[in-house]
């Protein structure tokens, strides 16, 4: 039986792509939007932050992305997070086997990975991610609200 009273601890993990980027500000800007999106996943899990992994890169095999070692490492060793927050799948991988082994690695550690604007479909994220408890499906919620109105305009304009 887990403790509720227990504060929940999350690891956040931000990725933007530097290649061919030759303004900061934009760069900047990009951080920032993650970091908004993912901490309404936080606020929503009561959660807080204990620590923030940043990557910069461009196309890059798993095996070369040091920060993302980094923090599958940390959570393999020190078991210090209950969570794994990213803004959106992007940022952690774009190949299946990327995603699903940075998933189990994740679980092993007795952490849930949370995709802050996952929009997936509870009986397609099932067959790609056979192994995500049922309790990821209440985080659909936690995408960003500037969303909303976005889907909304292309829900009105695709009738």
């Amino acid at each position: 039986m887990t403790d509720t009273k227990t504060p929940k601890r999350a690891m956040l993990f931000l990725r933007a792509n530097r290649a061919g980027r030759n303004d900061e500000k934009a760069l900047t800007h990009a951080l920032a939007l993650q970091r908004t999106t993912c901490q309404q996943a936080l606020d929503r899990l009561r959660a807080s932050v204990v620590k923030e992994y940043t990557e910069y890169g461009g196309a890059v095999d798993i095996g070369g992305r040091s920060e993302l070692l980094d923090m599958l490492g940390d959570l393999m060793i020190q078991r210090n997070a209950d969570y794994v927050i990213a803004a959106d799948w992007s940022r952690l991988g774009r190949k299946f086997e990327d995603l699903a082994f940075i998933n189990n690695v994740i679980e092993e550690a007795g952490a849930l990975l949370v995709i802050a604007t996952d929009h997936l479909d509870a009986r397609l994220r099932a067959e790609l991610f056979p192994r995500l408890p049922e309790g990821h499906q209440q985080l659909r919620d936690a995408r960003p609200t500037w969303r909303k109105p976005i889907q909304r305009r292309a829900n009105n304009g695709a009738a």
